[in-house]
């Protein structure tokens, strides 16, 4: 029984594996640097691209040239950030809002002409995600790595070219997360169809479910997203059109 609101291509049910390992031996060179996504920043933040911006500022706050000299505060242009992250500016926009609003970003502009520059409010992160997880809010060591993992929790490969063939990061994350999980199958640890329930994505990505259903319809009419119904009761899977 086969679901076909979201089927671009029709095909065969089944793969063969050295098919799979030779398309993604072709494709995973092509999706270049990919950004370290933290789950758990949607819980706090109340939103996927709130939770990316952040991602991406702890990665420079942990790893950015100077920032112990400037202490704690980069520069990033609306370009930059498009580029990095595949945020448009009137997303930025809304997403450096809902972060100021938690009080875990610092903005100001330095300089002649005046550039935005960004700073973490390091201690007041640490102290919302010590609360998530029913943590003592102790001064953290945001240079410990393993203290840092324990508080972001683990974290998903989003890649940011992917979310040009879906048209937006809902779908770039969405398709980062389900090519993943055919990367896995391709050595044999899942199934050729990835199960693809509404409460699984959510739990895994953070998308909600209308962002789903808008992602996965971009992503089907692009050519890369298949679903059908499987088993008794019938569950949604998915497959990427590779």
């Amino acid at each position: 029984m086969r679901d076909r609101r979201f089927t671009a291509i029709s095909g065969d049910d089944a793969w063969e594996s050295t098919k799979h390992n030779r398309e993604l031996a072709i494709i995973w060179p092509l999706l270049g640097r990919h950004i370290a996504f933290h789950r758990r920043l949607v819980d706090l933040t109340a939103s996927v691209k709130a939770a990316l911006l952040l991602s991406q500022s702890i990665y420079w706050t942990r790893h950015g040239r100077d920032i112990a000299r400037t202490s704690g505060w980069f520069f990033k242009t609306t370009e930059q950030w498009e580029m990095e992250t595949g945020l448009s500016a009137k997303e930025q926009v809304t997403a450096r809002q809902v972060l100021r609003e938690l009080a875990i970003l610092n903005e100001q502009r330095v300089g002649l002409p005046a550039k935005l520059h960004f700073r973490l409010c390091v201690d007041q992160l640490g102290a919302l995600l010590s609360e998530r997880i029913g943590k003592g809010a102790s001064r953290l060591d945001w240079a410990d790595g393993t203290v840092v993992a324990e508080l972001l929790g683990p974290s998903l490969a989003y890649h940011r070219t992917l979310a040009r063939i879906g048209g937006g990061v809902h779908a770039g994350l969405l398709l980062s997360r389900a090519l993943h999980l055919t990367r896995l199958q391709s050595k044999g640890q899942v199934e050729v169809w990835v199960p693809s329930s509404a409460a699984q994505w959510t739990e895994q990505i953070g998308l909600t479910r209308r962002e789903q259903e808008t992602a996965r319809r971009e992503l089907a009419r692009a050519g890369v997203w298949e679903e059908s119904l499987d088993g008794i009761p019938p569950r949604l899977v998915t497959r990427i059109r590779l």
